[in-house]
């Protein structure tokens, strides 16, 4: 099951697509594991400039 999240600001598209493995994308290409939706948010905010796709798991952020 998939929940995507997209906003489109300052001309960016953002989605945050929740799946099985814990994967974070950024233009450096940075891992990040059990990284909350919270955490996730915040560093969407700070980084509008730059888009990317954000893969978590569901199941970590169900457990915490």
């Amino acid at each position: 099951m998939f929940i995507i999240i997209s906003n489109i600001q300052n001309g960016a598209f953002f989605s945050i697509v929740f799946y099985i493995k814990i994967i974070f994308y950024t233009a450096t290409t940075t891992k990040m594991q059990n990284t909350d939706l919270k955490k996730v948010i915040k560093i969407t905010s700070k980084n509008l400039m730059n888009p990317y796709i954000i893969t978590i798991s569901a199941e970590t952020l169900l457990s915490q």
